[in-house]
């Protein structure tokens, strides 16, 4: 077959605007490595116009560049494409070009958009798939009639396209295999704009590369990356008005990159499920659930189902929820690491953990805005690091608390925090439970005299979960200060003594008169 479409040359990447919203190809489109192929030739005979169903003319073109030997690229020029049905991606080395996104022009109700006439601005440069039957995807890729790698596709690349539709249950873009072993190559999707859907994006791939994209008012999730995906990225998206999470991140996901993002009145902006996630520098603003979830939380009662495990959530900028629900970071997982972030909260804890063993938390900043009852930062997990975080209340509290380590979490360091602001619970509670060490926290730990009574000969005075000094002066006969699983310290009679009890240990003191002492925390 010969002349099979307008050849667009090659040479310079065509000239975007600087706005990520709208974007427009207003120069000559690039060949990616294989001929440029016009789905308006009449060798294809989409229309573009609105009101032509084109599902046919597309997925012919989609065919038959992916049938050539080195691929090449299907371009959509402005306009407006019905489909009736899903468009199968079958082939390896084929991208779908548009001439750019768009939106609605904001002056047609729903009911008259969902005639399907142009009542979405199209614009110079705008490509728009246009999904016509509930249920249905915009693309699907095609397990049973891939001819390429044994059933994986590589080399895939759908860029600057609005996938549309008004509230329609299918997907936008669906690639989701049963297991790793069917898991396609490096699916990229730039300068996209999806809206009245299901589910934006749901994929599995190996690698895919979601960038510069813009998803809203989908009824589900915005990004969901399946359980057979590994190394998976999406950088500086805008996610907002989602149904369910913004991005989520399935069980099985390893190594998922999430960065630069904004989100906003999402359930959840991102829930992690996977296993060593880095989530940073992402804004996320007015989630009715969390900001950050690792793990799905039965709430403020700390009854999670899943993990993450080794993920690293870093500087995100995390403001409050438009009404009810919960707000700010929940950890469950192991090996977490959370720092660097700005949470200003005004509906329950900021920063919660549960469960999760060998978790850092550090260098936080931490703001409520209103009294709710609940923390600042709320650790109810094993062998965690809650160090250098910032936290503070604008309202004075009936009974939240600045950090919190409750009855279930065993072996907490909590150091070197400052609590701001009137605390009605106090700036910091530390549950009476195995290993905890609480050191240098203003204004906790707690400052100045602490001095127990002196028990009995032989009766231990009870472990804290700070440093103490005793100042001990003997009496007539002489003491002994055994400090638990250390040393003793002898007493003269009549004489003075500095004796340092760690944290977590006890003292007994045996004596015939009994000593006078003062104890000051560290």
């Amino acid at each position: 077959m010969t002349n099979m479409g307008t050849w667009f040359g090659v040479g310079t990447e065509p000239p975007l605007t600087t706005d990520l919203y709208p974007v427009q190809h207003t120069g000559p489109v690039v060949d990616f490595g294989g001929a440029v192929y016009n789905v308006k030739h009449p060798t294809f005979g989409a229309a573009g116009d609105g009101t032509t169903d084109d599902t046919a003319a597309i997925q012919a073109a989609l065919d038959y560049v992916g049938s050539l030997p080195t691929g090449g690229t299907v371009f959509l020029p402005a306009g407006l494409y019905l489909l009736t049905s899903s468009l199968y991606w079958r082939h390896s080395n084929v991208t779908l070009l548009g001439a750019g996104f768009g939106a609605w022009n904001g002056t047609q109700t729903s009911s008259a958009l969902a005639a399907n006439t142009l009542y979405y601005t199209l614009g110079q440069g705008i490509s728009k798939l246009w999904q016509t039957t509930p249920g249905a995807n915009w693309i699907t890729f095609d397990r049973t009639q891939f001819p390429d790698q044994n059933g994986r596709l590589h080399g895939i690349q759908i860029d600057s396209i609005t996938f549309g539709g008004i509230n329609n249950t299918g997907t936008g873009i669906y690639d989701e295999p049963a297991d790793s072993a069917t898991a396609d190559d490096t699916i990229r999707i730039f300068r996209c704009y999806f809206y009245g859907m299901n589910n934006a994006i749901d994929i599995s791939s190996d690698s895919p590369y979601i960038m510069d994209t813009f998803i809203e008012c989908v009824a589900g999730f915005g990004v969901k990356f399946g359980t057979a995906c590994i190394n998976p990225t999406v950088r500086s998206c805008i996610v907002t008005d989602c149904g369910a999470d913004g991005i989520l991140i399935s069980a099985g996901v390893a190594r998922a990159n999430i960065f630069g993002n904004l989100m906003g009145r999402n359930a959840t902006g991102i829930m992690d499920l996977g296993n060593d996630s880095i989530i940073e520098h992402n804004q996320i603003t007015q989630m009715r659930i969390y900001g950050i979830a690792q793990g799905n939380s039965g709430g403020d009662t700390f009854a999670p189902t899943g993990q993450s495990n080794r993920s690293h959530v870093l500087n995100n900028k995390i403001t409050s929820a438009a009404s009810g629900g919960l707000n700010g970071i929940f950890l469950h997982g192991n090996q977490g690491v959370v720092s660097g972030n700005s949470i200003y909260a005004n509906n329950s804890f900021s920063i919660g953990t549960f469960g999760d063993v060998d978790s850092l938390i550090s260098n936080n900043f931490v703001y409520q805005t209103t009294d709710t009852g609940n923390d600042g930062i709320a650790v109810q997990s094993a062998a965690a690091i809650v160090t250098g975080n910032y936290v503070k209340t604008g309202v004075t509290t009936a009974a939240s608390v600045g950090i919190s380590i409750r009855g279930t979490a065993s072996n907490v360091l909590v150091s070197g925090n400052n609590v701001v602001g009137t605390w009605g619970g106090g700036a910091m509670t530390v549950a009476a439970a195995v290993g905890h060490v609480a050191r240098n926290n203003v204004p906790y730990n707690p400052v100045g005299v602490v001095t127990p009574a002196v028990p009995a000969s032989t009766v231990a005075v009870a472990a804290q979960p700070y440093d103490r000094m005793f100042y001990v002066t003997d009496g007539a006969l002489g003491c002994t200060m055994a400090i638990q699983n250390g040393p003793s310290v002898v007493i003269p009679a009549t004489s003075f003594a500095s004796v340092f009890v760690p944290a977590n240990k006890t003292v007994t003191p045996t004596y015939t008169n009994a000593p006078t002492w003062v104890v000051e925390g560290q």
